[in-house]
């Protein structure tokens, strides 16, 4: 089985353990976050329907991840909200964390999917967000049917994201979320 949950726009930034793993769209995230480098404060505001102060945040954010750092911590550790403060991955083992890396998928807007132990930096970029400077205008369409077929064909999705993170069929090329 496979549990599916969302990332949140609250992150911390803990110390990095030795068994962490590179995030399958790793290639994509960079791509996304140095064309958003590319923005100026005042697009970012408009792009993420965010205050300057945050904007100016959130710049930071992308120059510090794309700098490679300031450190990285598993995706599972990362996130600051009710799902992840249910989640308790402070009390793991670490046949806990092997059990959770197998069988747990974290939706993200600038990853796509990650496993709780991929490495990650603070970001800010959600699944709504649209995309102007790229082929696609939304994240949806961005990611198409790239995060689906990352899941096993054969397992049972229990699908615990977000209406934010349930993908929408867009020209019948999408394979929703909630239909996995």
């Amino acid at each position: 089985m496979i549990v599916i949950i969302h990332s949140s726009k609250t992150m911390r930034n803990r110390s990095s353990p030795s068994n962490i793993q590179t995030p399958v769209f790793d290639d994509d995230a960079r791509k996304i976050q140095l064309a958003l480098s590319a923005k100026s404060i005042s697009e970012i505001q408009t792009l993420m329907h965010v205050s300057k102060p945050l904007a100016v945040k959130t710049q930071q954010l992308i120059e510090d991840w794309l700098a490679g750092g300031p450190h990285t911590s598993p995706a599972m550790d990362s996130f600051i909200g009710d799902i992840y403060s249910g989640l308790r991955s402070d009390d793991f083992s670490e046949d806990d964390r092997t059990y959770a890396n197998q069988h747990l998928r974290l939706l993200s807007g600038l990853y796509g999917i990650l496993k709780p132990l991929d490495s990650i930096a603070p970001y800010r970029f959600e699944m709504g967000y649209r995309l102007p400077f790229a082929p696609k205008s939304t994240m949806y369409e961005y990611w198409g049917d790239r995060i689906a077929q990352t899941l096993p064909a054969h397992e049972i999705i229990v699908n615990a994201s977000s209406q934010e993170y349930i993908m929408r069929r867009a020209k019948n090329t999408l394979r929703p979320l909630n239909h996995l």
